[in-house]
């Protein structure tokens, strides 16, 4: 079992990913505000977990643009974890995109913390350390703009990542990627809304591949949801979100 039950919500959203959904639209939108090469598609590194904030950015990416996606995926191995959880998502959230969408291109990393069982400070500046990297690596290919799923996160959380990328890149480009989150465009007031408008945003099957639990407990079959972690918690709410939206009456 891979999340909590969405057998009880029917599809009053778009449910494609795609221009029309939330989060297609933020990527559409935030797009637009930066310098693109006019005469060829973007080419766009997208850091992702495997959880559905990230995936439903890959997803509406390949469906909302014709640009050219490179996924790339931090295997965290943590007191968390959670990284057999999230390699499992990631391998069959790129089966299904790759089948149901078009193709990309995707690279894996790891990084290994288990000192005093935390991260060793924010994922935000692993992630744009990493990016640098990625993006330095690619160099032949050459990365535009750089995209991560972050929504509400702090400034110094930001600040810090994006320093971190900058001084990773050093001086190997004239202009370094533009960092875009689109996520941080949703417009929902609170965070259970935001997640509502993010999983309306995929198709029912490709949410239940996603991962999302912090504390992810062994089965039989790969792993369990806690059903107890803030990850958690925020899924239960917006499922409760997206069922009462498709029982509240039409006002038409």
């Amino acid at each position: 079992m891979h999340r909590l039950p969405l057998s009880d919500v029917t599809e009053t959203a778009p449910r494609l990913p795609g221009a029309e959904t939330p989060v297609g639209r933020t990527i559409v939108d935030a797009l637009e505000k930066i310098p693109l090469p006019p005469d060829r598609p973007a080419r766009v590194l997208l850091m992702w977990s495997g959880g559905l904030d990230s995936v439903a950015l890959l997803a509406n990416l390949l469906a909302a643009t014709d640009h050219e996606i490179h996924a790339h995926h931090i295997v965290l191995d943590n007191g968390e974890q959670r990284a057999g959880a999230e390699s499992r998502a990631v391998a069959e959230v790129l089966a299904w995109c790759r089948e149901h969408l078009r193709p990309f291109d995707d690279s894996e990393s790891g990084h290994t913390f288990p000192a005093g069982g935390g991260g060793g400070g924010w994922d935000t500046t692993l992630t744009m350390f990493t990016a640098a990297r990625v993006t330095r690596s690619l160099r032949q290919w050459g990365v535009d703009v750089v995209v991560t799923g972050h929504i509400r996160t702090g400034f110094r959380e930001l600040a810090e990542g994006e320093s971190v990328f900058h001084a990773t890149m050093q001086s190997r480009r004239r202009r370094h990627p533009d960092w875009i989150r689109p996520l941080a465009r949703l417009t929902a007031p609170t965070q259970p809304e935001r997640k509502a408008d993010i999983a309306s945003s995929v198709p029912e099957e490709l949410e239940v591949l996603s991962w999302w639990c912090r504390r992810p407990v062994e089965a039989a079959e790969g792993w369990d949801t806690c059903g107890e972690c803030h990850a958690c918690t925020a899924m239960a709410a917006a499922d409760a979100i997206l069922a009462e939206r498709s029982t509240r009456p039409d006002p038409g």
